[in-house]
């Protein structure tokens, strides 16, 4: 389902998905590719932990802080 935008000239250059939400104005001179590959891939390290503290805390009987505590506590 597409959105019904009136004025696309504001939108040109744009990247599907890109609402224009921008407060701090970082992409005022367009997208930096290296910016965009860069949240690209912290999405998917962010994902890819996700998924590991839910398999963490399925096959451990400890909550994943408390492990993460007594892992610390081993370098004291």
């Amino acid at each position: 389902r597409q959105m019904c935008i009136r004025d696309r000239s504001k939108y040109e250059g744009r990247v599907p998905g890109d609402l224009g939400f921008d407060p701090l104005r970082l992409s005022a001179d367009g997208i930096r590719e290296n910016w965009a590959l860069s949240e690209l891939k912290h999405g998917r390290l962010a994902m890819i932990a996700t998924l590991a503290f839910f398999v963490q805390a399925s096959i451990s009987d400890k909550p994943i802080l408390e492990q993460t505590f007594d892992w610390a506590k081993s370098f004291a």
